[in-house]
Protein backbone atom coordinates (compact mmCIF):
# COMPACT_ATOMS: atom_id res chain seq x y z
CA UNK A 1 0.00 0.00 0.00
CA UNK A 2 1.00 3.15 -0.92
CA UNK A 3 1.69 5.65 1.90
CA UNK A 4 -0.44 8.94 2.94
CA UNK A 5 0.91 12.10 3.09
CA UNK A 6 -0.33 14.43 5.81
CA UNK A 7 0.39 18.09 6.15
CA UNK A 8 0.60 19.31 9.67
CA UNK A 9 0.29 22.47 10.74
CA UNK A 10 0.98 24.35 14.06
CA UNK A 11 -0.97 27.38 13.90
CA UNK A 12 0.15 31.23 14.28
CA UNK A 13 4.08 32.09 15.90
CA UNK A 14 5.77 33.56 19.48
CA UNK A 15 5.12 36.84 18.40
CA UNK A 16 1.23 36.85 16.74
CA UNK A 17 -0.56 39.68 18.28
CA UNK A 18 -3.29 38.47 20.47
CA UNK A 19 -2.51 34.66 20.02
CA UNK A 20 -2.46 34.42 24.00
CA UNK A 21 -3.85 33.83 27.67
CA UNK A 22 -4.36 36.86 29.85
CA UNK A 23 -2.01 37.45 32.14
CA UNK A 24 -1.82 34.25 34.71
CA UNK A 25 -3.32 35.09 37.88
CA UNK A 26 -0.75 32.95 39.46
CA UNK A 27 2.40 30.88 38.98
CA UNK A 28 2.00 28.39 36.84
CA UNK A 29 4.31 25.63 35.82
CA UNK A 30 7.81 27.67 35.10
CA UNK A 31 5.96 30.72 34.29
CA UNK A 32 5.04 33.71 36.47
CA UNK A 33 2.45 35.49 38.10
CA UNK A 34 1.27 38.61 35.25
CA UNK A 35 2.95 36.35 32.45
CA UNK A 36 1.20 34.76 29.44
CA UNK A 37 1.05 31.47 27.65
CA UNK A 38 1.57 32.09 24.16
CA UNK A 39 -0.98 29.60 21.80
CA UNK A 40 2.15 28.37 19.95
CA UNK A 41 3.44 26.89 23.15
CA UNK A 42 0.68 24.81 22.92
CA UNK A 43 0.16 23.96 19.18
CA UNK A 44 4.34 24.03 18.41
CA UNK A 45 4.94 20.91 20.59
CA UNK A 46 1.55 19.00 19.97
CA UNK A 47 2.14 19.19 16.00
CA UNK A 48 5.29 17.88 16.46
CA UNK A 49 3.83 14.92 18.86
CA UNK A 50 1.24 14.72 16.20
CA UNK A 51 3.58 14.10 13.46
CA UNK A 52 5.65 11.20 15.54
CA UNK A 53 2.23 9.50 16.25
CA UNK A 54 1.61 9.67 12.39
CA UNK A 55 5.02 8.09 11.39
CA UNK A 56 4.68 5.13 13.61
CA UNK A 57 1.36 4.46 11.66
CA UNK A 58 3.12 4.37 8.69
CA UNK A 59 2.22 7.76 7.44
CA UNK A 60 4.49 10.26 5.67
CA UNK A 61 4.22 13.81 6.96
CA UNK A 62 5.51 17.63 6.24
CA UNK A 63 5.88 20.22 8.58
CA UNK A 64 4.46 23.20 6.93
CA UNK A 65 5.23 25.81 10.10
CA UNK A 66 8.49 24.34 11.94
CA UNK A 67 9.99 26.98 14.39
CA UNK A 68 8.32 29.57 16.37
CA UNK A 69 8.23 32.61 14.04
CA UNK A 70 4.77 33.04 12.59
CA UNK A 71 5.10 31.17 8.33
CA UNK A 72 3.04 33.03 6.36
CA UNK A 73 -0.39 31.33 5.79
CA UNK A 74 0.54 31.73 1.87
CA UNK A 75 3.64 29.71 2.46
CA UNK A 76 1.61 27.11 4.30
CA UNK A 77 -0.98 26.00 2.10
CA UNK A 78 1.31 26.57 -0.62
CA UNK A 79 3.72 23.86 0.89
CA UNK A 80 1.20 21.72 1.29
CA UNK A 81 -0.23 21.84 -2.12
CA UNK A 82 3.03 21.20 -3.88
CA UNK A 83 3.87 18.52 -1.82
CA UNK A 84 0.44 17.04 -3.16
CA UNK A 85 -1.04 16.14 1.01
CA UNK A 86 -3.54 13.88 0.89
CA UNK A 87 -4.81 15.90 4.08
CA UNK A 88 -4.02 19.17 6.04
CA UNK A 89 -3.90 19.17 9.84
CA UNK A 90 -3.89 22.41 11.79
CA UNK A 91 -3.63 22.68 15.58
CA UNK A 92 -5.04 25.27 17.49
CA UNK A 93 -5.99 26.74 21.06
CA UNK A 94 -9.50 28.93 20.97
CA UNK A 95 -10.39 32.06 22.98
CA UNK A 96 -13.64 34.19 23.51
CA UNK A 97 -12.96 37.45 24.30
CA UNK A 98 -8.88 37.56 25.67
CA UNK A 99 -9.85 37.84 29.66
CA UNK A 100 -10.47 35.53 31.99
CA UNK A 101 -13.91 33.90 31.61
CA UNK A 102 -16.06 35.14 34.90
CA UNK A 103 -18.26 31.93 36.27
CA UNK A 104 -21.53 34.50 36.80
CA UNK A 105 -21.48 35.53 33.25
CA UNK A 106 -25.08 34.78 32.35
CA UNK A 107 -23.48 33.80 28.75
CA UNK A 108 -20.86 30.96 30.79
CA UNK A 109 -16.98 30.63 30.79
CA UNK A 110 -16.56 29.28 27.87
CA UNK A 111 -15.13 26.50 27.01
CA UNK A 112 -14.72 23.00 24.99
CA UNK A 113 -13.68 21.05 22.03
CA UNK A 114 -14.36 22.58 18.10
CA UNK A 115 -13.00 21.40 14.92
CA UNK A 116 -12.89 23.91 11.89
CA UNK A 117 -13.36 23.36 8.03
CA UNK A 118 -13.65 25.85 5.25
CA UNK A 119 -17.33 27.12 4.43
CA UNK A 120 -16.89 25.65 1.13
CA UNK A 121 -15.21 22.20 2.33
CA UNK A 122 -15.92 18.89 0.74
CA UNK A 123 -17.60 15.95 2.13
CA UNK A 124 -14.27 14.53 3.03
CA UNK A 125 -13.43 17.38 4.73
CA UNK A 126 -16.93 16.94 6.24
CA UNK A 127 -16.04 13.36 7.13
CA UNK A 128 -12.26 13.65 8.43
CA UNK A 129 -13.88 16.84 11.01
CA UNK A 130 -16.26 14.53 12.41
CA UNK A 131 -13.46 11.82 13.23
CA UNK A 132 -10.69 13.63 14.73
CA UNK A 133 -13.24 15.93 16.87
CA UNK A 134 -15.21 12.74 18.26
CA UNK A 135 -11.96 11.46 19.04
CA UNK A 136 -10.84 14.67 21.08
CA UNK A 137 -14.00 14.80 22.74
CA UNK A 138 -13.17 11.52 23.87
CA UNK A 139 -9.94 12.27 25.64
CA UNK A 140 -10.18 15.25 26.74
CA UNK A 141 -13.52 14.58 28.10
CA UNK A 142 -14.75 18.66 27.64
CA UNK A 143 -18.07 20.00 25.90
CA UNK A 144 -18.24 18.76 22.28
CA UNK A 145 -18.96 22.22 20.30
CA UNK A 146 -18.81 20.17 17.19
CA UNK A 147 -17.88 20.92 13.26
CA UNK A 148 -18.24 24.07 12.19
CA UNK A 149 -17.17 26.21 8.76
CA UNK A 150 -14.52 28.49 9.30
CA UNK A 151 -17.75 31.69 8.99
CA UNK A 152 -19.85 30.29 11.94
CA UNK A 153 -17.12 30.03 13.69
CA UNK A 154 -15.07 33.67 13.14
CA UNK A 155 -17.02 35.23 10.52
CA UNK A 156 -14.06 34.89 7.89
CA UNK A 157 -12.83 32.77 5.59
CA UNK A 158 -9.72 30.90 6.88
CA UNK A 159 -7.13 30.64 4.40
CA UNK A 160 -4.74 27.66 5.00
CA UNK A 161 -8.50 25.64 4.92
CA UNK A 162 -10.04 27.64 2.29
CA UNK A 163 -6.78 27.47 -0.40
CA UNK A 164 -5.61 23.72 0.41
CA UNK A 165 -6.06 21.50 -2.42
CA UNK A 166 -6.99 18.12 -0.01
CA UNK A 167 -9.28 17.88 2.88
CA UNK A 168 -8.54 20.34 5.61
CA UNK A 169 -9.32 20.45 9.08
CA UNK A 170 -8.74 23.07 11.94
CA UNK A 171 -8.81 22.23 15.42
CA UNK A 172 -9.36 24.26 18.70
CA UNK A 173 -8.61 22.06 21.88
CA UNK A 174 -9.63 24.34 24.34
CA UNK A 175 -9.78 27.96 25.44
CA UNK A 176 -7.07 30.90 26.26
CA UNK A 177 -9.13 32.82 28.46
CA UNK A 178 -11.09 29.41 30.35
CA UNK A 179 -8.85 28.78 33.74
CA UNK A 180 -9.38 25.16 33.69
CA UNK A 181 -8.81 25.03 30.18
CA UNK A 182 -5.78 27.32 29.92
CA UNK A 183 -3.81 25.24 32.44
CA UNK A 184 -3.30 22.19 30.55
CA UNK A 185 -1.78 24.18 27.03
CA UNK A 186 1.55 23.36 28.73
CA UNK A 187 1.06 20.29 29.86
CA UNK A 188 3.19 17.41 27.57
CA UNK A 189 0.64 14.57 28.64
CA UNK A 190 -2.32 16.36 27.57
CA UNK A 191 -0.47 17.84 24.34
CA UNK A 192 0.74 14.28 23.52
CA UNK A 193 -2.85 12.46 24.47
CA UNK A 194 -4.61 15.69 22.00
CA UNK A 195 -1.95 14.39 19.08
CA UNK A 196 -2.87 10.70 19.97
CA UNK A 197 -5.93 11.40 19.31
CA UNK A 198 -5.97 13.36 16.02
CA UNK A 199 -4.06 10.23 15.08
CA UNK A 200 -6.48 8.52 15.65
CA UNK A 201 -9.35 10.05 13.67
CA UNK A 202 -6.57 10.62 10.95
CA UNK A 203 -6.37 7.10 10.96
CA UNK A 204 -10.35 6.14 10.85
CA UNK A 205 -10.38 8.19 7.77
CA UNK A 206 -7.73 6.73 5.77
CA UNK A 207 -8.68 2.98 7.05
CA UNK A 208 -5.33 2.67 8.74
CA UNK A 209 -4.89 0.74 11.79
CA UNK A 210 -3.51 3.11 14.66
CA UNK A 211 -0.37 1.55 16.33
CA UNK A 212 -0.63 2.74 20.30
CA UNK A 213 2.66 3.80 21.53
CA UNK A 214 4.42 1.50 23.90
CA UNK A 215 4.81 2.24 27.08
CA UNK A 216 5.25 0.13 30.46
CA UNK A 217 4.63 3.57 32.30
CA UNK A 218 4.64 2.73 36.55
CA UNK A 219 4.41 5.84 38.42
CA UNK A 220 7.28 5.50 40.77
CA UNK A 221 5.68 7.48 43.82
CA UNK A 222 2.63 7.21 46.31
CA UNK A 223 -0.55 8.65 44.05
CA UNK A 224 -2.98 11.73 46.17
CA UNK A 225 -4.60 14.61 45.16
CA UNK A 226 -1.55 16.57 44.78
CA UNK A 227 0.17 13.95 41.93
CA UNK A 228 0.88 14.69 38.06
CA UNK A 229 -1.80 14.65 35.78
CA UNK A 230 -0.10 11.46 34.23
CA UNK A 231 -0.02 9.50 37.23
CA UNK A 232 -3.42 10.16 38.40
CA UNK A 233 -4.57 9.29 34.73
CA UNK A 234 -2.76 5.51 34.99
CA UNK A 235 -4.12 5.65 38.44
CA UNK A 236 -7.78 5.80 37.10
CA UNK A 237 -7.48 3.65 34.33
CA UNK A 238 -6.27 0.72 36.03
CA UNK A 239 -8.72 1.36 38.60
CA UNK A 240 -11.32 0.60 35.73
CA UNK A 241 -9.42 -2.35 34.73
CA UNK A 242 -9.82 -3.54 37.76
CA UNK A 243 -13.41 -2.43 39.06
CA UNK A 244 -15.33 -3.37 35.99
CA UNK A 245 -18.67 -2.53 37.65
CA UNK A 246 -17.57 0.74 38.33
CA UNK A 247 -16.22 3.09 36.18
CA UNK A 248 -14.88 6.30 36.80
CA UNK A 249 -13.91 9.32 34.36
CA UNK A 250 -10.20 9.95 33.05
CA UNK A 251 -9.74 13.01 33.73
CA UNK A 252 -6.44 13.59 36.06
CA UNK A 253 -7.90 15.05 38.94
CA UNK A 254 -8.22 12.95 42.14
CA UNK A 255 -11.82 13.33 42.97
CA UNK A 256 -14.13 11.14 45.17
CA UNK A 257 -15.02 8.61 42.82
CA UNK A 258 -10.91 7.89 42.31
CA UNK A 259 -10.86 7.28 46.21
CA UNK A 260 -14.22 5.14 46.15
CA UNK A 261 -13.02 3.36 43.06
CA UNK A 262 -9.40 2.75 45.01
CA UNK A 263 -11.38 1.48 48.42
CA UNK A 264 -13.29 -0.90 45.83
CA UNK A 265 -10.04 -2.66 44.82
CA UNK A 266 -8.74 -2.49 48.33
CA UNK A 267 -11.78 -4.31 49.19
CA UNK A 268 -12.00 -6.88 46.96
CA UNK A 269 -8.21 -7.58 47.62
CA UNK A 270 -9.24 -8.08 51.15
CA UNK A 271 -7.25 -5.95 52.24
CA UNK A 272 -7.47 -3.99 55.79
CA UNK A 273 -8.10 0.14 55.52
CA UNK A 274 -9.26 2.59 57.91
CA UNK A 275 -10.76 5.91 57.55
CA UNK A 276 -7.00 7.39 55.76
CA UNK A 277 -7.14 4.38 52.97
CA UNK A 278 -8.48 5.90 49.88
CA UNK A 279 -6.74 9.20 49.56
CA UNK A 280 -3.54 8.00 48.53
CA UNK A 281 -2.85 4.93 46.40
CA UNK A 282 0.67 3.85 47.95
CA UNK A 283 3.45 1.85 46.47
CA UNK A 284 2.30 -1.76 47.32
CA UNK A 285 -1.15 -0.99 45.89
CA UNK A 286 0.63 0.61 42.45
CA UNK A 287 2.16 -2.55 42.14
CA UNK A 288 -0.47 -4.32 42.46
CA UNK A 289 -2.64 -1.74 39.85
CA UNK A 290 0.03 -2.59 37.14
CA UNK A 291 -0.55 -5.80 36.99
CA UNK A 292 -3.94 -5.80 36.21
CA UNK A 293 -4.28 -5.64 32.00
Amino acid sequence: MSKYLIAVDSGHGMETAGKRTPPLPEPWFNIKKGDVIHEKEFNKPTAEYLIDALNRCGFDTINVSPGTTDIPLKDRYTTANNAKADIFVSKHYNAKDGVWGNPDDKKGVPNGIETIISQNASDKSKKLAELVQAELVKTHNRKDRGVKTDIQQSGINIAVLRYTNMPAILTESGFMDNLYEARTMLDPEFQKADAEATCRGICKYFGVAYIPEKEDYIPTAPIDQKSINKDIKWLQEKLNKANKDYQIPITGVFDQKTRISLLMFADNKGWNWDNTWGFTARQATINSLAKVK
